[in-house]
Protein backbone atom coordinates (compact mmCIF):
# COMPACT_ATOMS: atom_id res chain seq x y z
CA UNK A 1 0.00 0.00 0.00
CA UNK A 2 1.57 3.16 -0.79
CA UNK A 3 1.24 6.56 1.04
CA UNK A 4 -1.64 7.61 -0.54
CA UNK A 5 -3.66 4.86 0.74
CA UNK A 6 -2.27 4.04 3.88
CA UNK A 7 -3.01 8.12 4.40
CA UNK A 8 -6.66 8.00 2.96
CA UNK A 9 -7.18 4.67 5.14
CA UNK A 10 -6.25 6.22 8.10
CA UNK A 11 -8.56 9.29 7.20
CA UNK A 12 -11.81 6.91 6.81
CA UNK A 13 -10.93 4.72 9.79
CA UNK A 14 -11.28 7.87 12.21
CA UNK A 15 -14.64 8.37 13.43
CA UNK A 16 -14.53 12.31 13.83
CA UNK A 17 -13.49 12.44 9.86
CA UNK A 18 -15.73 9.92 8.45
CA UNK A 19 -18.50 11.49 9.97
CA UNK A 20 -17.48 15.19 8.52
CA UNK A 21 -16.64 13.97 5.14
CA UNK A 22 -19.73 12.05 4.05
CA UNK A 23 -18.90 11.93 0.45
CA UNK A 24 -15.66 9.59 -0.76
CA UNK A 25 -11.95 10.54 0.14
CA UNK A 26 -10.50 9.76 -3.59
CA UNK A 27 -7.03 9.52 -5.15
CA UNK A 28 -6.09 12.92 -7.08
CA UNK A 29 -9.61 13.77 -8.09
CA UNK A 30 -13.56 13.57 -7.42
CA UNK A 31 -15.40 12.26 -10.09
CA UNK A 32 -18.36 13.65 -11.64
CA UNK A 33 -21.25 14.33 -9.53
CA UNK A 34 -19.57 13.42 -6.17
CA UNK A 35 -21.53 13.28 -2.31
CA UNK A 36 -20.38 16.66 -0.92
CA UNK A 37 -18.47 17.22 1.60
CA UNK A 38 -16.06 15.49 -0.17
CA UNK A 39 -12.08 15.08 -0.76
CA UNK A 40 -9.10 14.17 -2.74
CA UNK A 41 -5.52 13.33 -2.34
CA UNK A 42 -2.45 14.14 -4.20
CA UNK A 43 1.14 13.70 -4.13
CA UNK A 44 2.74 16.21 -5.38
CA UNK A 45 6.34 15.78 -4.82
CA UNK A 46 9.09 13.43 -3.61
CA UNK A 47 12.06 13.73 -2.42
CA UNK A 48 14.35 9.88 -1.89
CA UNK A 49 16.97 10.03 0.62
CA UNK A 50 20.08 8.53 -0.97
CA UNK A 51 22.95 6.99 0.93
CA UNK A 52 26.32 6.17 -0.01
CA UNK A 53 27.45 2.59 0.28
CA UNK A 54 30.99 2.65 -1.25
CA UNK A 55 32.96 4.48 -3.80
CA UNK A 56 30.63 5.59 -7.01
CA UNK A 57 27.44 3.93 -5.22
CA UNK A 58 24.67 6.10 -4.41
CA UNK A 59 21.63 4.16 -4.24
CA UNK A 60 18.31 5.68 -2.95
CA UNK A 61 17.65 4.52 0.82
CA UNK A 62 14.42 3.06 2.11
CA UNK A 63 13.51 6.25 3.95
CA UNK A 64 12.10 9.75 2.27
CA UNK A 65 9.51 12.64 2.18
CA UNK A 66 6.44 13.30 0.37
CA UNK A 67 4.56 16.56 -0.19
CA UNK A 68 0.92 15.63 -0.41
CA UNK A 69 -2.36 18.06 -1.15
CA UNK A 70 -5.20 17.68 1.25
CA UNK A 71 -8.56 19.73 -0.63
CA UNK A 72 -12.07 19.21 0.94
CA UNK A 73 -15.22 20.60 -0.79
CA UNK A 74 -17.91 21.70 0.55
CA UNK A 75 -20.98 22.16 -1.32
CA UNK A 76 -23.29 24.70 1.77
CA UNK A 77 -21.76 27.96 1.29
CA UNK A 78 -23.16 29.28 4.61
CA UNK A 79 -21.49 27.39 6.89
CA UNK A 80 -18.95 26.02 4.48
CA UNK A 81 -16.27 27.73 6.91
CA UNK A 82 -17.65 26.11 9.98
CA UNK A 83 -17.15 22.75 8.48
CA UNK A 84 -14.06 23.09 6.04
CA UNK A 85 -12.04 24.20 9.48
CA UNK A 86 -13.46 21.11 11.17
CA UNK A 87 -12.49 18.47 8.30
CA UNK A 88 -8.97 20.43 8.35
CA UNK A 89 -8.52 20.18 11.99
CA UNK A 90 -9.73 16.16 11.74
CA UNK A 91 -7.19 15.46 9.27
CA UNK A 92 -4.76 17.56 11.69
CA UNK A 93 -5.77 15.25 14.39
CA UNK A 94 -5.08 12.03 12.24
CA UNK A 95 -1.83 13.41 10.85
CA UNK A 96 -0.68 13.60 14.92
CA UNK A 97 -1.02 9.77 14.66
CA UNK A 98 -0.23 8.96 11.02
CA UNK A 99 2.87 7.27 10.21
CA UNK A 100 4.26 5.42 7.50
CA UNK A 101 7.55 5.64 8.66
CA UNK A 102 7.29 1.85 9.48
CA UNK A 103 7.81 1.83 13.54
CA UNK A 104 6.14 4.11 15.79
CA UNK A 105 7.71 7.86 15.51
CA UNK A 106 8.67 9.01 18.89
CA UNK A 107 7.05 12.89 17.55
CA UNK A 108 4.57 13.00 14.65
CA UNK A 109 6.58 12.96 10.91
CA UNK A 110 3.98 14.67 9.53
CA UNK A 111 3.96 18.51 9.39
CA UNK A 112 1.33 21.28 7.22
CA UNK A 113 2.99 23.24 5.30
CA UNK A 114 0.59 25.54 4.27
CA UNK A 115 -3.57 26.03 4.34
CA UNK A 116 -5.53 27.94 2.45
CA UNK A 117 -9.36 28.43 1.95
CA UNK A 118 -10.48 29.22 -2.40
CA UNK A 119 -13.84 29.08 -4.00
CA UNK A 120 -14.72 27.52 -6.90
CA UNK A 121 -16.50 30.14 -9.26
CA UNK A 122 -17.37 27.98 -12.21
CA UNK A 123 -19.52 25.86 -9.89
CA UNK A 124 -23.46 26.90 -9.19
CA UNK A 125 -23.47 27.36 -6.65
CA UNK A 126 -20.25 28.15 -5.63
CA UNK A 127 -18.34 25.38 -3.90
CA UNK A 128 -15.98 26.08 -1.07
CA UNK A 129 -12.46 24.57 -1.07
CA UNK A 130 -10.06 23.90 1.43
CA UNK A 131 -6.47 22.62 0.89
CA UNK A 132 -4.22 21.50 3.01
CA UNK A 133 -0.29 21.33 1.93
CA UNK A 134 1.39 18.25 4.00
CA UNK A 135 5.13 16.70 4.61
CA UNK A 136 5.10 12.95 5.19
CA UNK A 137 8.38 10.93 6.28
CA UNK A 138 7.62 7.51 4.88
CA UNK A 139 9.45 4.25 4.46
CA UNK A 140 9.18 1.95 1.99
CA UNK A 141 8.06 -1.68 3.01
Amino acid sequence: MNLEQQFIAALNADPTYSALVTGKTWLVQLPPNPTYPAAAIQRVSTVPLYVQAGPGYAPQAAVGRARLQFTCWVSNVQNAGVLSDAIAQAVLNVTRSFSAYGSPPTGSPTFMLNRRMELEPQTQPPLFKQVLDLLFWYQDT
